[in-house]
C-alpha cells in the first residue's frame, strides 16, 4: 500500500504516471488522465515501449508530452482549471 500510496502522489505533482516494468518485464509505460468539462476523469491516454528505448532518462521528456496532450484534450473537452 505504501508504494501504490506514493505513485499516486507523483502522479498528482507531475500529471503522469510511469509504469516500470511493473506488469510486464521489458515494458515501460507513461499515462496521464483526461478530463471532462467539470473535472472528472473520463478517459487516459498513454505510450509504452520496450525498456530498452523507453529508457528512465526519457521518462520525464515523454512525460511531459503525454501529459501536455492530455490537458490539450482535457481542454478541447471543455476543462478550465487543470487539476
Amino acid at each position: 500500500m505504501p508504494t501504490l500510496l506514493k505513485d499516486l502522489e507523483q502522479a498528482r505533482e507531475l500529471g503522469y504516471t510511469v509504469d516500470k516494468e511493473e506488469h510486464v518485464v521489458g515494458l515501460n509505460c507513461i499515462a496521464s488522465a483526461i478530463y471532462d468539462d467539470v473535472g472528472s476523469v473520463v478517459a487516459a491516454i498513454s505510450i509504452s515501449g520496450p525498456s530498452s528505448r523507453l529508457t528512465e532518462d526519457r521518462f520525464v521528456s515523454q512525460g511531459e508530452l503525454v501529459r501536455d496532450t492530455a490537458r490539450d484534450i482535457s481542454t478541447a473537452l471543455g476543462l478550465k482549471a487543470h487539476p
